[in-house]
């Protein structure tokens, strides 16, 4: 049966399954980074956030406070009607009001702190500074009038400059949570993206793989009936061996008995008569038909031989030997059979001959009993490393793909065991070409090829 190598749909089909599992593979990975790494992304974001949030709300719930500490104190001297302990309200709102440039010296490193408040807060405290130096008498004079006129407004400005800043924080704050936001649906995307082509990479592979095991199912089909094919070939090859076995045998024992076993008989009585003779000429008449009888069976097992294995086979070779067998099945069937052979010497190895021969031996007798033909040609030829013959008929031919008869499953065994190639070519009404190729070194295995 035909020797099916591996074909480059299969060779190509497990290319490209390996290739789209690898991307697969390769694409989850990606996933999986790219999604832990905008995660982590996300994260330091966020968290970077939040430290900003609080940090400025610190800061600012700090600056609020002393402001308003500060404020108060200076309120509560310049209101003060006792106008007593003033040298102590003075360290008190000194006290304060450093507190409050220490935390104007913190909140002057975060970006978002309005350089007005601190330029308001220095113009506060330079008027407030002055009315420390102020007697009672003085404060109780100008004290009220210079917190209504000139320490409220800048107060009240100062309060705008908070908000400001406040208003700048909580922008702050909605920037990196529209930011977290943005990070997270550029995440959702990329994962979306991501998902759908593994989707379609999986759906691939997964298409191809199940493309391919429906080949394979085939293929093992189609392998699993060729071996059953062969198999009952094979069965009846067997049974046919044997039947041709049992039928030499009967021929030989028939020849043998009817031809030979007579024959000599038939010499033994002449033989008998020309010991005992009434005359001499009826001596030389009986010894005359002995030797006759004597020659008859000499040719009659040297045709015998000759029909089981020709001796010029092994003593002349294989050219000679086809020669014979050509003139042989000419003489018996009339079907002219003619044999060309580039080298009338050819030195071929003993299997080498037997198979060329027993082919030819089988093809004839196929033409004679089949074919209907008047003419068949035989040509040999060697062709570097292989040696080619070619069996042609004009006979009513068949159709190669149904008619497979015993001779020719015997023909591709023979060739078969020399790894060789069996082509027939034929169909009805156009006689038949049967082609061999036989390797003369180490070569494939051996394939079966037909053709209308």
């Amino acid at each position: 049966m035909a020797d099916r190598a591996s074909s480059p749909i299969l060779s190509g089909s497990r290319l490209l399954l390996l290739i789209g599992f690898g991307a697969l593979l390769v694409l989850l990975a990606a996933l999986g980074v790219y999604s832990v790494l905008l995660l982590d992304k996300v994260e330091r974001v966020e968290a970077e956030a939040t430290r900003l949030f609080i940090g400025r709300a610190d800061t600012i719930h700090t600056l609020r406070t002393r402001l308003a500490t500060a404020t108060s104190s200076v309120r509560d001297y310049l209101v003060d009607v006792e106008r007593s302990n003033l040298a102590s309200k003075r360290r008190e709102v000194n006290r304060v009001w450093q507190d409050l440039f220490a935390a104007l010296d913190v909140a002057r490193r975060d970006p978002l702190t309005v350089p007005e408040l601190e330029r308001e807060v220095r113009s506060y405290w330079e008027i407030a500074s002055q009315t420390l130096t102020w007697d009672a008498a003085q404060l109780a004079r100008s004290g009220y009038s210079t917190l209504t006129g000139e320490l409220d407004p800048i107060r009240t400005r100062i309060v705008g400059s908070l908000d400001e800043i406040r208003t700048s924080h909580e922008d702050a704050l909605r920037r990196a949570v529209i930011s977290s936001t943005q990070e997270i649906a550029v995440l959702r995307r990329g994962l979306l993206i991501a998902i759908a082509a593994t989707f379609l990479i999986g759906a691939a592979v997964a298409g191809l793989s199940l493309r391919q095991l429906i080949r394979l199912e085939e293929i093992a089909k189609q392998r699993f009936q060729e071996l059953a094919i062969a198999h009952r070939e094979q069965e009846r090859l067997s049974q046919r061996i044997l039947e041709v076995q049992e039928e030499e045998r009967r021929g030989l024992a028939r020849e043998l008995h009817d031809e030979v076993s007579q024959s000599l008989g038939a010499m033994l009585v002449d033989m008998g008569h020309a010991a005992n003779p009434r005359t001499p000429e009826d001596e030389r008449t009986h010894l005359a038909e002995a030797k006759r009888i004597g020659e008859d069976v000499l040719s009659t097992i040297r045709n015998m031989c000759l029909g089981l294995r020709p001796s010029m086979l092994d003593d002349l070779g294989l050219i000679p030997a086809l020669h014979w067998q050509a003139r042989e099945t000419s003489r018996r069937s009339g079907v002219r059979v003619t044999l060309t052979a580039d080298d009338n010497e050819m030195e071929l190895e003993d299997s080498h001959r037997t198979t060329v021969y027993r082919v030819v031996q089988e093809a004839l007798q196929n033409i004679v009993r089949h074919a209907q033909a008047t003419e068949a040609q035989i040509v040999l030829r060697r062709e570097a490393n292989r040696l080619v013959v070619a069996i042609q008929d004009d006979g009513k031919g068949f159709d190669p793909a149904t008619t497979r008869g015993l001779g020719l499953l015997g023909m591709q065994e023979r060739v078969a065991r020399l790894n060789g190639v069996l082509r027939i070519e034929s169909a009805p009404g156009k006689g038949t070409v049967l082609r061999i190729v036989l390797p003369l070194e180490s070569g494939r295995h051996a394939v079966m090829e037909v053709s209308s």
